[in-house]
């Protein structure tokens, strides 16, 4: 009964914006915690010509801000650390997080190497129909997996939720009010500068009318704007001041396959660690797969030796599914014909060859096997039965046993 009323207050449309915290700047102190507490800036040597990338929050106090000419950011702080870019590590990360997001929503719109919208709005009854809950999982989890921090904004639009992302960084969480009063209070004192594609001449063009808050254009009508800045521009710039968005979540992927990797902080032959981190893998894809709607006909594993040699092997399914109990058991048909003599850097698991589980596929005549049992009906339950707990207390709320039958590492 609870849940019933919780739902029926839900709004139709529940959006999160999940934005990392000065990435590329925490990514190198997270690589070298030498790093940390420092004022650090990711871009062009300070004698040089180019400017900056990322600054940290430390190095932000000295007005230290992207695009800034490197030369300008040394005379603003001449302690400051600077870090050439390391474009390929930060892209390596951002796929890590992206993975993490898709493991919570299959609507995912990735809008750039750090940041992210989420429609939250068809999982969660999975979450009792607690949005909050649910985003505090989505930080906490982002953090443990990837190491780094991320601030979240929670509304029942984009334009609302980005905005509230920015409020309480870094590493923040805000909930915009619900009800069209309270969002337009909310908004009133911003500067007009705080509307999603007002920029700096708009924004000139406004203030010669006397307009320079949020408050003055939510005073107006549209079509008294349009002379100010054209009609187009007039309609979106009063739509978002009153709290208006109807732009949707596009996932910028049909997901052709779903996959995610481990990469072990320290290269390792540990055969227990191995199967674990697999079991993990294959849990994660699969929770990916149900929340999408979709099942694989082909599974494949990715070893990566040290120092950086890489196998993938794969394997064709008879049947599509997104079966935890077939996925493993794919997974570990593949491993077991590895011999592991040489210390692992990183694992992957990834299933493709993709199709809805709403498709009805031709069946096939029953084996005897089939009509004594009801396995892949237990086997449906149990996911979902998995998945809601995953979804209430996370990944460790409960584990399997790994397969015990990899064979040691060969010494030929």
């Amino acid at each position: 009964m609870k849940t019933d009323n919780i739902k029926n207050k839900m709004p139709d449309n529940v959006i999160v914006h999940v934005d990392m915290d000065a990435f590329f700047a925490s990514v190198e102190i997270m690589d070298n915690p030498d790093l940390q507490g420092l004022p650090v800036v990711v871009g062009a040597h300070h004698n040089s010509r180019g400017v900056v990338c990322a600054a940290s929050y430390e190095a932000r106090k000295y007005g230290i801000h992207s695009a800034m000419p490197s030369v300008r950011a040394y005379a603003l702080c001449p302690h400051a650390v600077f870090v050439k870019p390391r474009m390929q590590r930060y892209s390596s990360v951002s796929k890590t997080i992206m993975d993490i997001l898709y493991s919570f929503s299959p609507i995912v719109e990735k809008i750039s190497i750090d940041e992210a919208f989420i429609d939250l709005s068809g999982v969660l009854h999975i979450w009792h129909y607690d949005p909050v809950q649910l985003c505090k999982e989505i930080k906490k989890t982002v953090k443990s997996k990837s190491g780094l921090t991320a601030s979240l904004g929670l509304a029942s639009n984009k334009f609302l939720a980005k905005l509230a992302s920015d409020f309480e960084k870094p590493d923040g969480f805000t909930v915009m009010p619900e009800g069209s009063d309270n969002i337009k209070k909310f908004l009133a004192k911003l500067p007009v500068t705080s509307i999603y594609g007002v920029g700096k001449k708009t924004a000139e063009l406004l203030e010669h009318y006397g307009i320079t808050t949020i408050a003055r254009i939510q005073g107006l009508q549209p079509k008294d704007l349009f002379n100010i800045v054209g009609e187009t521009s007039a309609n979106h710039i009063w739509s978002l001041a009153n709290g208006i968005d109807d732009r949707s979540v596009e996932p910028v992927r049909d997901e052709k396959s779903i996959s995610n990797e481990h990469t072990f902080s320290e290269d390792t032959l540990d055969l227990n660690l191995i199967r674990e981190t697999f079991l993990q893998l294959v849990e994660n894809v699969g929770r990916r797969l149900r929340l999408a709607h979709k099942k694989t006909s082909t599974v494949q594993i990715k070893i990566r030796f040290k120092p950086f040699r890489t196998i993938t092997r794969q394997i064709s399914l008879e049947t599509p599914t997104n079966s935890d109990r077939q996925l493993i058991a794919a997974c570990f048909t593949l491993l077991e014909r590895e011999k592991l003599n040489v210390p692992i850097r990183l694992l992957g698991f990834g299933t493709s060859n993709l199709i809805s589980s709403d498709v009805k596929l031709v069946e096939q005549a029953p084996t005897l096997f089939d009509m004594c049992s009801n396995k892949p009906h237990k086997d449906e339950e149990l996911d979902k039965a998995v998945d809601k707990l995953v979804a209430k207390y996370g990944a460790g709320a409960i584990t399997r046993v790994a397969p015990h039958k990899t064979s040691e590492p060969s010494k030929d």
